[in-house]
């Protein structure tokens, strides 16, 4: 006699609301090469109360420095991102400062190639930094 196939069970997870990965860091790109943490501090200090200023080292394709903030609150990320995304141009600079919501590590799709689009692939040249970094 064949074996009677068990029932499958299927799980599914209940929908949940979304809201930006770290809602208290902001990724920053198109800073001058040789930017220091306490600059970028003094520039978003004044959104709301910054935790941390992470300076990636080892430079990006472009040469600018790219960076991450991390406020106590997630307002300050957002008075951040609203103020200086596309306004402020650090001295050296030519361009404006990218700021964005960092990436939550692991978030970004890890293929190779095709890539750059959407997201802010090549952020102020710093390419795909959000995510390999682990900081964001």
């Amino acid at each position: 006699m064949p074996p009677i196939p068990s029932p499958t069970l299927l799980y599914t997870r209940a929908p949940t609301a979304q809201k930006p990965p770290r809602p208290h860091a902001v990724f920053v790109g198109g800073a001058p090469p040789g930017t220091d943490e306490e600059t970028l501090k003094s520039i978003f200090q004044e959104h709301g109360d910054v935790e941390e200023v992470f300076l990636m080292r080892g430079g990006s394709r472009s040469g600018q420095a790219c960076a991450f903030v991390r406020f106590t609150t997630p307002e300050g990320a957002v008075a951040a991102i609203q103020a200086v995304h596309g306004k402020y141009i650090m001295n050296g600079c030519q361009d404006p400062l990218v700021v964005r919501y960092a990436d939550a590590p692991g978030s970004r799709s890890k293929k190779k190639g095709g890539g750059g689009g959407g997201g802010g692939g090549g952020v102020g040249g710093c390419g795909d930094a959000a995510r390999v970094c682990g900081v964001a």
